[in-house]
């Protein structure tokens, strides 16, 4: 039985999913992910002067 405690749960959860699909697909997901356990900007540097 549907109640709308769980309808609300449900449609908090559709908009939960929806708001961290868009944070991936806008590329939130990669660059959070580079920032946190990426190479510091001054290897990256060093990096491209080298090669």
């Amino acid at each position: 039985m549907d109640t709308q405690k769980d309808k609300d749960f449900e449609t908090s959860e559709d908009q939960q999913e929806s708001i961290i699909d868009q944070f991936i697909s806008n590329g939130g997901f990669d660059k959070t992910f580079q920032d946190v356990f990426g190479l510091p900007e001054s290897v990256q540097q060093s990096l491209k002067e080298v090669s």
